[in-house]
């Protein structure tokens, strides 16, 4: 098969430091520009040792920095516990942008403005110049195999040139603060997750299979890179690492993991405690909102794919369980248009590029997790029909080999209409047998006295790839559902249950559990959607409620709103993290707004209008005044005119991002036509590339 390449603070005085802490409270700067005093409630951190016995302490990314800002320079100067022990600093030129490692920060440089830093996200340019963008505050969220994970809870932009000394024009100025707020925008609305001693963007089964050589390579060289989300920004650092040849530069470059992360301590009697972990990590390619990324690229790369692991660790025998899933749009050329309809116009491109994109896409999930068992949720009949008859011949296409991909379509609405959610069980009986095969990851660990040791002692064989529309609603529910008949195997094998035992209704695991897979799906659906998940009543309980109804019809009226209003700004945030939306100083703007209609502004005008005269009509006016209602019906009138036009032109009041123009409605492909479309429609490819 052919597989793609993937490719607070104390002041400096305060020298006596504790072990590593964490903060609770996020700091956020209204200017950026303005450097920010230190957050008084975080307390400074000590750089990183080894939590673990094959890590190697050098290779760790520094755990607390001390940030020197000073007229000519921006220097990057690590914490030691110890404050005797040798160190490099990470020095930025203010006048060049140049990059250089140096000695420690001399005593004049020490009474410069300072602030303590808890990583480098790494260097963003705006047409102002360079910015350094750090993490000024982090949230532990848990401990996984010995090692802390943190939640981004706060950063700083630091300009590298002064303002005073750059000049720029009117348009560019509001572009540098329309980009710093699309950064700001997915920094806080998403959640970024990272570690100092812990490669958060690999699964345990891929760790274990470099375990040995692992610990002597750079943490920033081990990360998946499709959960590197930062790496952007860290361009300038690496290419300083690779000139330099030392770890000295490698120890500032910090990897950051878009998605969701949980782990809690649960002592299930007097002599058992396990950890319940759940990691989910979002790909940074083909990544951003749920209506201007749909589908695949020609690389192979799908919208919404994440791959999430849940982590059991048994701390008395030493038993740590791994189970992994994965979900992803389906993987076709396709789109859905937002124009103000609730369900907006399907557009489907019948490329001759879909068959090589396609293979891409499996080829590179059988190389990385053995056989795809793929489930397809969505409808099998009306609006989503199509979708699925595409993919099924796709699949049929493709399979030659039938032990490579198995596809599932199970019809999620239609087997689980009318709250029967029993029935769920039928799509876990016909997989199985494939479970049963599939089996989990599965490491032992030494005993105290015997910490060295650690086998491996089975390792999960194959996938499953869950789908449905938008990969959030049904694909969380059946992924739990997965997830927790593999949790209680688990927990069976381990003789913490017996055969056929359940979890137990109302444990604390039981309850853990659930919330962090409610938890998980919220935080995965804000990421794509703008909005928590949907049915999430059923995962956090079990069953669903009149109240779980109604919370999803409010947030699915926010999604109409976000989706058309919204989310075309929120696209060019992940854009500009991700790169490709680029900032040419010296060129033309990439925000040059598209001119609207001129209908746009007088049916917005009317619309408005009308509300005003009918509501002073209804105030002001007597009841019983003939003219009054005339006046009254007038503006009704002008009123149900302008929202049926609004409707009929609804793509030019859409929020359009800046790399996803609108297509014409002429080229969609609807169930009221009933027939395929050839339509010419750009593709465009991830950060991967073909071998």
């Amino acid at each position: 098969m052919i597989a793609p390449n993937r490719s607070s603070d104390a002041p400096p005085a305060a020298r006596t430091l504790s072990t590593a802490s964490t903060t609770s409270s996020a700091s956020y700067e209204s200017n950026p520009f303005i450097p920010s005093t230190p957050n008084s409630h975080a307390a400074p951190f000590a750089s990183s040792s080894a939590q673990s016995s094959q890590l190697d302490p050098e290779f760790l990314v520094h755990d607390t920095l001390y940030l020197y800002i000073s007229p000519e320079t921006l220097t990057l100067e690590p914490v030691y516990a110890n404050p005797a022990v040798p160190r490099a600093t990470l020095v930025i030129a203010r006048d060049t942008g140049l990059l250089r490692m140096n000695s420690p920060p001399s005593p004049t440089l020490r009474q410069e403005d300072v602030t303590t830093v808890c990583g480098v996200l790494g260097i963003l340019t705006l047409n102002s110049g360079d910015h350094l963008v750090v993490v000024t505050d982090r949230v532990k969220v848990g401990k996984i195999c010995g090692h802390n994970i943190y939640r981004l809870a706060g950063y700083r932009v630091i300009p590298v040139v002064s303002r005073e000394s750059v000049t720029l024009t009117s348009a560019q100025k509001r572009d540098d603060e329309l980009y710093l707020q699309m950064l700001k925008d997915i920094l806080t609305a998403c959640s970024f997750y990272f570690s100092t001693t812990f490669d958060v963007t690999q699964n345990l089964q891929n760790q274990s299979r470099t375990s040995a050589i692992s610990g002597k390579i750079p943490l920033w060289k081990r990360a998946d890179p499709r959960y590197f989300w930062n790496r952007n920004l860290q361009k300038p650092i690496i290419r300083l690492a690779e000139k330099d040849g030392t770890q000295n530069v490698d120890n500032f470059i910090l990897p950051i993991m878009c998605g969701f992360v949980a782990a809690e301590r649960i002592k299930l009697n007097s002599s058992q405690t396990i950890t319940l972990a759940l990691i989910s990590r979002r790909s940074q390619y083909r990544a951003g909102t749920r209506f201007n990324t749909r589908g695949i690229d020609a690389a192979g790369n799908v919208a919404n794919a994440v791959e999430t692991e849940q982590i059991v660790v048994l701390h008395d025998s030493g038993y740590i369980a791994s189970y992994v899933q994965i979900r992803g749009s389906i993987p076709l050329f396709w789109r859905q248009v937002p124009n103000l309809k609730y369900q907006p116009p399907l557009y489907i491109d019948k490329s001759p590029l879909l068959s090589s994109a396609f293979r891409y896409h499996f080829d590179d999930l059988h190389s990385r997790y053995g056989r795809v068992i793929a489930v397809n949720l969505i409808n099998k009949h009306g609006y989503e029909r199509r979708l699925g008859e595409e993919f099924a011949r796709e699949i049929q296409a493709l399979n030659s080999d039938p032990k490579n991909l198995r596809y599932v379509h199970f019809d999620f609405h239609k087997e689980c209409s009318k709250m029967r959610w029993d029935r769920l069980s039928l799509l876990i009986d016909e997989l199985r047998p494939e479970l049963k095969e599939q089996g989990y990851f599965l490491r032992v660990e030494g005993k105290p006295g015997n910490e060295g040791t650690r086998v491996v002692q089975r390792k999960q064989s194959s996938v499953v790839r869950t789908n449905c529309i938008d990969c959030l609603d049904r694909t969380n529910v059946v992924q739990s559902v997965l997830a927790r008949e593999f949790l209680c195997q688990q927990l069976v094998e381990a003789e913490v249950l017996t055969h056929g035992q359940e979890l137990e209704a109302g444990s604390l695991l039981e309850i853990t559990f659930k919330r962090m897979w409610a938890d998980n799906a919220d935080a995965v659906s804000v990421q794509y959607s703008g909005t928590g998940a949907l049915k999430t009543d059923f995962t956090r309980t079990g069953k669903r409620s009149i109240e779980g109804v109604l919370q999803d019809l409010m947030n699915s009226i926010l999604r109409y709103i976000k989706n058309n209003f919204l989310d075309g700004f929120r696209q060019d945030g992940f854009d500009l993290l991700l790169g490709r939306l680029e900032v040419k100083p010296f060129g033309r703007s990439p925000l040059s707004k598209r001119n609207k209609p001129v209908r746009v502004f007088l049916l917005s005008a009317s619309t408005s209008i009308s509300f005003v005269m009918i509501f002073v009509t209804l105030i002001l006016q007597s009841a019983d005044s003939d003219s009054a209602w005339m006046f009254l019906a007038f503006w009704l009138f002008v009123l149900i005119g302008s929202l049926q036009l609004i409707m009929r032109f609804g793509e030019d009041f859409v929020n359009w991002s800046t790399l996803s123009p609108p297509l014409s409605s002429n080229d969609a492909v609807t169930e009221e036509t009933d027939k395929s479309v050839d339509i010419q429609m750009e593709v465009v490819s991830g950060d991967r590339r073909k071998k």
